[in-house]
């Protein structure tokens, strides 16, 4: 088969697999702390040179493109718009940050802030998980004291009560973290 369809199907393939990213960004548009996926493409080398039977830049024949490939793709970390809701266990990070949350033996880090309160006053997720505090327990507010807030640096005041600082954490790799 000619070398020209084997490029042009590499080519096919890489639009594919840009069109899928795109479509689960989309299809995750209102999923609360979401962030997109980029689908990052690179030039190929002439399968004669993937091969080693020949050297870039001879300007021979076989130095010809070798189309595209999709390197990998990559989660865009960029901050999303903020969005009030009046909700008051509704949460956002503005900057860096993830919050911290335990499931099972694991602490989780997530950006989704859309925590609610169990009828014991824990903060958890949407999934019942934990929130953790800066001292690696998990927040809990005594409904029967009182009014409670979330403070403008992130930590939950109660009404004559103690003050928790919520656990915001930054990964020393955003590379390194697994959706």
């Amino acid at each position: 088969m000619p070398y020209g369809f084997y490029l042009s199907a590499e080519g096919a393939h890489a639009q594919t697999k840009r069109l899928e990213t795109i479509a689960n960004n989309l299809a995750n548009v209102d999923t609360v702390g979401f962030k997109r996926e980029l689908a990052v493409f690179q030039a190929r080398y002439a399968e004669a040179i993937d091969q080693g039977l020949s050297s870039p830049g001879l300007g021979s024949i076989d130095d010809l493109g070798g189309g595209v490939m999709v390197r990998q793709t990559k989660t865009d970390f960029s901050p999303g718009q903020l969005e009030r809701t009046g909700v008051p266990t509704d949460l956002a990070i503005d900057g860096d940050g993830f919050f911290l949350v335990r499931k099972g033996d694991e602490t989780l880090l997530t950006r989704a802030g859309n925590f609610r309160l169990t009828a014991a006053g824990e903060l958890v997720t949407q999934q019942g998980y934990p929130v953790l505090s800066e001292g690696g327990g998990p927040v809990v507010v005594n409904p029967a004291a009182g009014s409670w807030e979330i403070t403008p640096d992130g930590s939950v005041r109660q009404q004559g009560g103690a003050v928790i600082p919520l656990a915001i954490v930054r990964p020393a790799s955003l590379d390194a973290l697994e959706k």
